[in-house]
């Protein structure tokens, strides 16, 4: 749930664009930089920053059923 807060949040305020993780694809490599013991996981990662306009950025996953993107389902006030 805070993910999902934390990625509305940077989008409606900041306008950010989020890429998020299910799980770490390189944990050893993310333990060490984040200097996590080895008694604690990182479940999670979430990247906020600016979308670009390359071209692998306009790839569309034939599962979106043409349902749009995100800003499309959101409401700004």
């Amino acid at each position: 749930m805070f993910a999902h807060l934390l990625m509305l949040a940077g989008i409606l305020r900041y306008g950010y664009d989020s890429v998020t993780y299910e799980n770490v694809q390189y944990p050893n490599k993310v333990r060490a930089h984040l200097d996590i013991p080895a008694n604690e996981i990182a479940l999670a990662g979430i990247v906020l920053g600016y979308r670009s306009d390359d071209k692998a950025n306009s790839h569309r996953s034939p599962r979106s059923n043409g349902r749009g993107d995100f800003n499309d389902h959101i409401r700004r006030e």
